[in-house]
């Protein structure tokens, strides 16, 4: 009785090394002792190819063709916290939803996103940009085409010049009008620029400007030889508001009035002279873009959200 005994835990042993033949009997593994090599299964190291199928209870890893057969049914819950629906059964790499369209629950521009390799989260496909005239909500502020209305100024008319950073620079009485943003995205008409005129001889006593645009004040009125007065080289609804203060004109040797000395014309707002009015519109420093929204470069998600200083 006793020999049956030894003989059936014997045959029992060798079963039981049967059921994981690359297992080491002499390694335990657990929690806190991982395996060197293969994976911890019912406390022994074992090889992924000999586990019989159970990487559902492993950490996401490659799997092998000889459990593939049961991935896509066990590893379709682990798809679930990556992107979404297993499109590579056995090739379990936290990346079956990347490249996915998704929606990041932002506004406007910014709410189409994908989903990228080991991003939990939806990447947007665009950043918040300056509002434009185009029937889509470019700062994604849940607005559309609001503040979008552009400075406009007849073209091959001189007078007002506009840079390549979308700046204008007028000289004289020349001013730029407004482009309203009509429904569907589109611009409408050019509404209040003032274009050159007749340049008129100012009175004495009174502000000479330059009505034509051309950069000199009064050059064909005639005048006394040494009169001085008063001028401005920009709009008169200008003169005296931040740098463009009034000048003076002398009356030359020939009967003609000289340039216009020390008066400050408009330009475009600068952060390089802080507290200064450069384009004299009654405040300093508001440089166009300025707290509006922008990106934050290396910053991803909501922590990107930023606003230009």
């Amino acid at each position: 009785m006793r020999a049956l005994g030894i003989m059936t835990l014997a045959a029992f042993a060798i079963a039981g090394c049967a059921l994981d033949a690359t297992s080491n009997p002499s390694t335990h593994c657990d929690d806190t002792h991982p395996c060197a090599m293969g994976s911890c299964y019912r406390g022994f190291c074992v090889s992924d190819a000999m586990d019989g199928g159970h990487d559902a209870q492993m950490p996401p890893g490659p799997d092998t063709s000889i459990d593939a057969s049961l991935d896509s049914a066990l590893d379709a819950s682990r798809d679930a916290s990556d992107g979404g629906a297993d499109t590579n059964p056995d090739a379990d790499n936290h990346c079956d939803g990347g490249g996915a369209a998704c929606t990041t629950g932002q506004l406007g521009a910014c709410a189409t996103g994908h989903r990228s390799c080991g991003a939990m989260s939806c990447v947007r496909d665009h950043d918040p940009a300056p509002e434009t005239c185009n029937n889509h909500d470019d700062d994604c502020d849940g607005i559309v085409d609001e503040e979008s209305d552009a400075r406009c100024y007849p073209s091959m008319t001189i007078g007002c010049t506009r840079a390549t950073n979308g700046t204008w620079t007028c000289v004289g009485e020349c001013r730029t009008g407004a482009q309203a943003c009509v429904a569907g995205g589109n611009p409408g008409a050019c509404v209040g620029d003032v274009v050159p005129n007749v340049d008129g001889c100012a009175p004495a006593g009174m502000i000479a400007v330059d009505e034509d645009c051309d950069g000199m004040i009064d050059e064909d009125c005639t005048c006394t030889s040494g009169m001085m007065r008063s001028c401005f080289d920009g709009p008169m609804t200008l003169a005296g508001v931040g740098r463009c203060v009034r000048g003076s004109q002398t009356c030359d040797g020939t009967g003609h009035w000289g340039s216009c000395v020390g008066s400050g014309s408009p330009m475009p707002e600068t952060c390089a002279n802080t507290g200064s009015d450069d384009d004299c519109d009654g405040t300093a420093d508001n440089v166009p873009g300025v707290g509006g929204a922008c990106a934050v470069t290396g910053a991803t998600g909501s922590c990107a959200d930023g606003t230009t200083q």
